[in-house]
């Protein structure tokens, strides 16, 4: 122990997981809960849906009474489903919350994001439908986060993270987002460190992974990559090769009016990356 304060980072108490009625979110919840459990946190199962009356409304028809009740009581019974969804799949040791509202998915998942350390977020498969009732966008909610949000592919429903791979360049993103996974690169037995391209100053990446060293993580490795494919393609090639079901990575975009504008890199990991990803703006 070093005199005077010591920045530290080990543990996420509390877990927010978006919960829908889609295939995928059984398996969602389940790795939530999994994680939850490894690190002694609550579990907080958020969902959301804006009945389509609040459309009417706002187009300034308004719709009658018994519309609206029957609006009401769909909304309530996707919510009722949803919530039983968390329930049977979060796992009986958990400490868990539910947390459901009436206005719009993403909107009510950022609010709730205030009581989280981590959130966690599915990943649509090429062949599913958007969830217009209570499904959120990835792309939607990373940017306006201020938490780290672990991406979860469908029907993945565990997380070991004993190897994670770190897409790393310097920036302010990716310092984030290194900072925000150290709870779980504590835990991890090695952490690979990547960077990809030519522009690259290689004693940053040496850097990372002393810093990494510094905070308990047991063994780190640094590889730098070429440009022979995308970068995507060069971070889990190496998650491929390594073993790693982790990869940790800046999420790098900007909003112009009010349309997110994400980068491509950010944009290929929200899209198709088969391994989790934990992604800090």
């Amino acid at each position: 122990m070093t005199d005077g304060l010591q920045l530290t980072h080990s543990n996420y108490a509390n877990i927010v997981v978006h919960v829908d009625i889609s295939r995928a979110a059984p398996a969602r919840v389940e790795l939530a809960g999994k994680l939850a459990r490894r690190f002694g946190a609550r579990v907080i199962g958020v969902a959301s849906e804006e009945p389509f009356t609040a459309f009417l409304r706002e187009g300034f028809v308004a719709p009658s009474d018994q519309v609206a009740d029957e609006e009401r009581r769909r909304v309530a019974k996707d919510l009722a489903t949803a919530e039983a969804a968390f329930r049977g799949a979060v796992g009986k040791d958990n400490i868990v919350e539910w947390r459901a509202g009436e206005v719009a998915a993403t909107v009510y998942l950022l609010e709730q994001a205030r009581a989280a350390d981590l959130v966690v977020v599915g990943r649509a498969g090429s062949d599913d439908e958007l969830d217009w009732r209570l499904g959120v966008t990835p792309a939607d909610i990373v940017l306006s986060l201020g938490r780290p949000m672990l991406l979860v592919p469908p029907t993945v429903n565990d997380l070991s993270a004993k190897r994670v791979v770190i897409g790393w360049k310097e920036t302010r993103e990716a310092r984030r987002a290194i900072w925000d996974s150290l709870p779980l690169l504590r835990r991890a037995t090695k952490a690979i460190v990547v960077t990809v391209g030519s522009q690259i100053d290689l004693r940053s990446a040496a850097d990372v992974g002393v810093y990494l060293e510094n905070h308990g993580v047991a063994e780190t490795r640094t590889i730098h990559c070429g440009y022979e494919t995308g970068v995507v393609s060069q971070l889990l090639s190496v998650a491929d090769s390594e073993g790693a079901d982790l990869i940790v990575a800046g999420a790098y975009g900007h909003n112009r009016l009010r349309e997110w504008i994400l980068g491509g890199v950010t944009q290929e990991l929200l899209a198709t990356t088969p391994a989790c990803c934990l992604l800090s703006h």
